[in-house]
């Protein structure tokens, strides 16, 4: 980010006409290098499992002088990877009830709305409030998600979350089966790192 020194000389040359405006953009992206978790939580009667997978990725977009002022941000889940520990299941999982050759993957689409830094830690920490689309089975319903940014490096911020969807929202069949009862509501975990990968002046 701009030393915020520098920032605030150039917006006074810029006002005074003496410099073009220009604006800052930034680009971060998930780091597949560092761990990814997505964990999908199902609590039906007399039976609980869950389906991980760490096929995470996405990128959050953002312009101006301000991390978190005007941005955009894109996620998106594998659902062909989640395993749920029985193999039989993953396949009805994926062939009967979630469709995955049609859509293969659930994704949240959105902005950040607000931030709030928690203070008194040793390393800076935000709570961020974001609003936007939740898309899986092939339809699309409006999500808020709280997520926590915790900046590990410099250029690195690791990012938890969780929420929670309700299947019929979604066209999702839930099935009954002996080996495979799911809840109606599902609880998603996610905790995955955000890495800069570009910035640049316009």
């Amino acid at each position: 980010m701009i030393n915020a020194r520098l920032r605030r000389w150039v917006l006074i040359f810029c006002s005074a006409g003496l410099l073009p405006v220009f604006l800052l953009a930034e680009e971060w992206q998930v780091d597949w290098e560092r761990p990814r978790l997505a964990k999908f939580i199902s609590r039906a009667p007399l039976e609980e499992f869950e389906g991980v997978t760490e096929a995470i990725d996405g990128y959050l977009y953002w312009e101006g002088d301000s991390l978190f002022a005007n941005n955009e941000f894109y996620f998106e889940v594998d659902l062909n990877t989640i395993d749920t520990g029985i193999g039989l299941r993953n396949r009805h999982m994926r062939e009967k009830y979630l469709h995955t050759d049609r859509w293969p993957v659930a994704s949240y689409r959105g902005q950040i709305d607000s931030v709030v830094q928690i203070d008194s830690l040793e390393v800076p920490v935000y709570r961020v409030h974001t609003r936007g689309t939740f898309h899986v089975h092939g339809v699309e319903r409006p999500l808020s998600v709280v997520a926590t940014l915790v900046q590990v490096a410099p250029d690195v911020f690791q990012v938890t979350a969780a929420f929670q969807i309700e299947l019929p929202d979604f066209n999702i069949e839930i099935p009954r089966i002996m080996f495979f009862k799911l809840s109606k509501v599902i609880r998603i975990k996610v905790q995955f790192h955000l890495k800069q990968v570009a910035k640049h002046y316009e």
